[in-house]
């Protein structure tokens, strides 16, 4: 079974028994032990202008 949750241009998807995030290209960032991570990397990818986008809320 596969997780993603789309969040602006980045996704978070279930790797294994990890959590990548991918970037728009398809290409993979990060792989995180948890998805509260992933979307911390992502958040910090966004910069300031995006902090209240938490896509886990």
């Amino acid at each position: 079974m596969t997780t993603a949750i789309a969040t602006s241009e980045y996704k978070i998807e279930s790797y294994g028994r990890f959590w990548a995030v991918i970037d728009p290209s398809g290409e993979l960032v990060c792989v995180t032990v948890y998805k509260k991570g992933a979307a911390e990397v992502i958040r910090r990818l966004l910069g300031p202008s995006d902090l209240s986008d938490n896509p886990l809320a």
